[in-house]
């Protein structure tokens, strides 16, 4: 799932990759608020899983900005 919108990442969410906001991720961001994290057997986690993934939209890679997230990682300001 895209990055959760916090304040301290808020510049980094956009609505065009974050799907906190967006209504066919509400029932798996809830699975994941009611249950923490999925184990072994968690057939419904997997639903709801296959059922967010079918409608996610990839934007194409910004090679741009990849290469500007690199340097600012490798200088430990991300």
């Amino acid at each position: 799932m895209s990055r959760r919108c916090s304040d301290r990442n808020r510049s980094r969410c956009e609505p065009e990759t974050c799907d906190a906001h967006a209504s066919h991720a509400a029932a798996l961001i809830t699975w994941f608020q009611v249950n923490g994290q999925a184990g072994d057997g968690a057939t419904e986690f997997v639903q709801l899983l296959v059922e967010w993934a079918t409608s996610v939209l990839v934007p194409p890679l910004d090679e741009v900005q990849l290469q500007e997230e690199i340097e600012l990682w490798r200088r430990g300001e991300l």
